[in-house]
């Protein structure tokens, strides 16, 4: 009987959501100061062909692949949060029945 047993661990969750929101606050910083180097690249702080070329693969496709990682990091913050809540609902189910 104790093999249906099922546990969840409250404090890892909340720490595991807390973690993937600094993440994302992280990268929300790292999309900023990319932006910041795309805007010096353009103002003419690196001449010549590498210059554009450096700005584009900026701004279309480290920035695309940051926004990516954004995204998936916030739907496994929802997922977190989500396992969270059923397990409580659960949790509460199963007490009232005793």
């Amino acid at each position: 009987m104790s093999d249906d047993m099922f546990s969840f661990d409250y404090e890892g969750a909340d720490a595991m959501f807390n973690a993937l929101i600094d993440a994302m606050e992280g990268l929300d910083d790292t999309r900023s100061s990319i932006e910041e180097v795309a805007k010096q690249i353009e103002a003419g702080s690196l001449v010549g062909q590498a210059g554009p070329a450096m700005s584009d693969a900026i701004k279309n496709v480290l920035k695309a692949k940051i926004n990516q990682l954004h995204l998936l990091t916030t739907n496994m913050a929802q997922n977190v949060m989500k396992a969270k809540q059923d397990a409580m609902a659960a949790d509460h189910a199963g007490a009232s029945k005793f």
